[in-house]
Order: C-alpha cells, then sequence, then structure tokens
C-alpha cells in the first residue's frame, strides 16, 4: 500500500541535472563501446546542445 508520495519540483531533493550528465556520458560511453563510431566528447555536447533547445 502507497503511504506517501514525495515530488521535488525544484531539485532540492534530488539533484537531477547531475543525474542526467551521468546518464549521458554513461549512454554515450556504452554505445561507443557498442561499436559507434563517434568523439565522445562531440556526442556529449550534441546531446545536450538538442535537449537545451528542444526540452
Amino acid at each position: 500500500m502507497i503511504k506517501a508520495v514525495i515530488f521535488d519540483l525544484d531539485n532540492t531533493l534530488l539533484d537531477f541535472k547531475k543525474m542526467k550528465e551521468h546518464g549521458v556520458r554513461a549512454a554515450v560511453s556504452a554505445m561507443i563501446e557498442a561499436g559507434l563510431d563517434c568523439d565522445e566528447k562531440e556526442a556529449y555536447e550534441f546531446i545536450f546542445t538538442i535537449y537545451h533547445q528542444k526540452g
């Protein structure tokens, strides 16, 4: 039975930005290990460019 639901709308309980950065770095690294031919730093920056433009 659910007794409570906690929302962190302003990142005071959990630093979502840091989690997102770590997640993107891990995803890019995994794609490169799986055979994607790209520069890790460029891929990371490209993903965040899209994120900042599109949300």
